[in-house]
């Protein structure tokens, strides 16, 4: 998964509201995590921590994670 993290949110209004990035893919987004709330929600769901890779990318501005079930 990827997502902008939780800081983002005024960065992103203001490029949305210059056009430097689309509105409607900002809008698209119904919460910002931070990292810890990830993997939270992924232990939540069932992942074990062992299993859960998680980074940022574009200068920070994007988190990702990837969890995989116990084989």
């Amino acid at each position: 998964m990827t997502t902008p993290p939780r800081w983002t949110e005024a960065i992103l209004k203001v490029m949305s509201y210059l056009q430097l990035v689309s509105h409607e893919e900002v809008s698209e987004h119904k919460a910002l995590y931070s990292r810890g709330e990830i993997v939270s929600h992924l232990v939540e769901a069932g992942f074990d921590r062992a299993n859960i890779r998680h980074g940022v990318f574009e200068l920070g501005m994007n988190l990702w994670a990837v969890a995989q079930t116990s084989s």
